[in-house]
């Protein structure tokens, strides 16, 4: 392993994110669904999925209005990301963290 993603995995840890999240990327989010009034998810798609899954970001979430933003952000211009998930959120995949680029 190298020591960047030791150290990117003992500040994940730290946060209290699980260690088993699942990461995906650098991808571009080809795909964005807003949330519904009244709660409940906001949805993107990345290209190069086979499956054309799509992954979550629950509106109950504290860093929701963040993470959108930057969804929305990267989106529009077509940013590569690198994103993890742990657990579903609306019975898709649960984005529990975020960046710009890869670890390299």
């Amino acid at each position: 392993m190298k020591k960047s993603y030791a150290v990117i995995a003992a500040s994940l840890a730290m946060l209290g994110i699980s260690g088993t999240a699942i990461g995906q990327g650098p991808v571009t989010v080809t795909a964005l669904q807003p949330a519904q009034p009244g709660g409940g998810c906001a949805y993107f798609q990345v290209k190069g999925d086979p499956t054309g899954q799509w992954y979550s970001m629950a509106v109950s979430d504290p860093s929701f209005n963040s993470q959108f933003g930057f969804v929305m952000s990267v989106f529009y211009s077509g940013t590569p990301i690198t994103f993890g998930t742990s657990g579903t959120a609306c019975t898709y995949p649960r984005v529990v963290w975020m960046y710009v680029g890869t670890l390299n």
